[in-house]
């Protein structure tokens, strides 16, 4: 069987998540979802990061110890991920014994290797963001120095382990020109090299002396292994502590397609320094990288001081989980930063999911009730020209799909849909099984209602990585059998003969906009 590994990034452990943090996510399982049901044996793995100086400072403001912090906060996505339906195989923590286990012994393997040196750090360094500012990415206002995200920046001096990737300045280049990861979009290759892997790309500092939370170096107790190398180590290390023969079975393994989907501030961290952190330690690439844009509002990026940071769980409230996946999946851009807008996820969830999927759920047992007597007819060819060349446009559909669904380009599969979608209603205007029935073709309406049930099969089954509770539902109101959700049954067409449905009942309600 093929081999599919997706993680997201960790998220940081220091507050509530927000849209950013709930739409990468949604994108991973999605994508893991797909990848599942056309064969793949799936791993996806998301989780928490939760060392660091910002952790420290906020349990100190909230009387509580970073422990605590920490606790607290994964408890919140957790529960998140299981309101929006995503399902990851595993929940890493960067807190977990085993591993910090793996990431001191990692370190340990580097700094045997010569890898790791001991020096002086002198920084412009931002806490928010957890990097070094280079000197043309600070941003000065009433004398005060900031990051392009608007965190203020502090100068700092002190001992560091550092990690050698100057001596992998040129190898980077090469792997990131050569391809040896796709990095989606490309755009951002050229972004890395003018932005970072440039004359003032320096050594990592990978650990500090002055914090508490942290994992221990082994080799000098009184430093901690600060957070990107113990971030980026849990890629693998969760696959170790899930179980010793994962990392074999889904890393080292070249066969695997191994994918990290992030946001695109985090790219530098992913497509340098992780890399270089693999060569070193002699483990293999990923395939792919996607590094997508960002998701803001029309007051411009997310942030607490101007008030439009999106909750999600607000959302899910208002509209639940599967319109808020659909609308993500749909209309959200992989590539370029994108505006969330409310008043188009209530467009979407009434034109897509209620006057489209709904209406073809409820328009197509409705007709094989009025005239199949609430059994889809056996699948038998005749004649008419309009009827087989609907089922080669079903044929069609599936066969590229399946190649849509390996290119991870979620906004194309979900248009591939709504065509398939818009097949189907035609199907239904052009071939008018009202007048089948009043002129006596019989042969040609049952033929007609076999065509119509297996392409709403097929489409609940493609829709049903985003469409998580609502495809069951629809799945259900047909009488499908749980053995016919293969990617091998659902191309029979003969595999929902005599099956006997049930009654529809509305999938989505309408949702009436805000005025106000």
């Amino acid at each position: 069987m093929k081999k599919f590994y997706i993680s997201t990034p960790i998220y940081y452990s220091s507050g509530k998540p927000h849209i950013g943090h709930a739409y990468t996510t949604i994108l991973a399982d999605v994508i893991s979802r797909y990848k599942k049901i056309i064969g793949y044996d799936t791993f996806f793995i998301t989780g928490m990061d939760e060392h660091g100086q910002k952790i420290e400072t906020i349990a100190k403001r909230e009387n509580i110890s970073c422990q605590e912090l920490v606790d607290k906060n994964s408890l919140i996505f957790e529960k998140l991920w299981k309101d929006l339906q995503v399902e990851p195989n595993f929940f890493i923590r960067t807190t977990n014994e085993k591993h910090k286990k793996f990431v001191q012994e990692k370190f340990s393997t580097l700094y045997s290797k010569k890898f790791i040196y001991l020096d002086n750090w002198v920084s412009l360094y931002c806490i928010q963001c957890e990097e070094d500012i280079v000197d043309k990415k600070v941003v000065i206002k009433d004398d005060k120095k900031y990051c392009e995200h608007g965190h203020e920046i502090i100068s700092r001096s002190e001992e560091s382990y550092f990690l050698k990737t100057t001596e992998f300045k040129e190898w980077i280049i090469n792997v990131l020109d050569n391809q040896e990861i796709v990095i989606d979009p490309t755009s951002r290759v050229l972004e890395l090299k003018n932005n970072f892997l440039n004359d003032e790309f320096r050594d990592l500092s990978i650990s500090r002396n002055n914090l508490n939370w942290g994992v221990e170096i082994k080799e000098d107790k009184n430093h901690k292994i600060y957070v990107w190398l113990d971030a980026l180590l849990n890629y693998i290390s969760g696959l170790s502590i899930c179980n010793d023969s994962f990392v074999d079975k889904y890393w080292n393994d070249d066969k695997t397609e191994i994918v990290h989907l992030l946001s695109k501030e985090i790219t530098r961290f992913h497509c340098i320094y992780w890399p270089i952190i693999l060569k070193m330690l002699n483990y293999r690439l990923p395939s792919k990288i996607i590094s997508h844009g960002w998701i803001i509002t029309s007051q411009g990026k997310m942030s607490k001081s101007i008030g439009n940071v999106v909750d999600p769980f607000e959302l899910i409230n208002k509209f639940g989980s599967d319109s808020i996946r659909y609308y993500l999946m749909k209309e959200i851009s992989m590539i370029n930063d994108s505006t969330f807008s409310e008043d188009l996820l209530v467009t979407t969830h009434n034109a897509d999911l209620c006057n489209n999927f709904g209406n073809i759920i409820n328009r197509t047992l409705g007709l094989i009730n009025k005239y199949s007597n609430e059994t889809i007819p056996k699948y038998s060819r005749t004649e008419n020209n309009d009827l087989v060349s609907f089922e080669n446009t079903i044929i069609d559909f599936t066969s590229k799909i399946e190649k849509t669904i390996n290119t991870l380009d979620v906004n194309l599969i979900v248009k591939e849909i709504n065509i398939l979608e818009n097949n189907i209603n035609s199907f239904i205007e052009i071939n008018k099984p009202w007048n089948l029935f009043k002129e006596n073709k019989i042969d040609d309406l049952m033929y007609f209602l076999s065509l119509l049930s297996n392409s709403v099969k097929i489409l609940i089954f493609y829709i049903s990585p985003i469409l998580v509770s609502k495809s069951k539902e629809a799945w259900e109101q047909f009488g499908f059998p749980k053995d016919l959700f293969t990617i091998i049954e659902i191309n029979k067409f003969d595999s929902i003969d005599n099956i006997k449905v049930n009654n529809s009942k509305i999938l989505f309600e309408r949702i009436e906009k805000n005025e106000n």
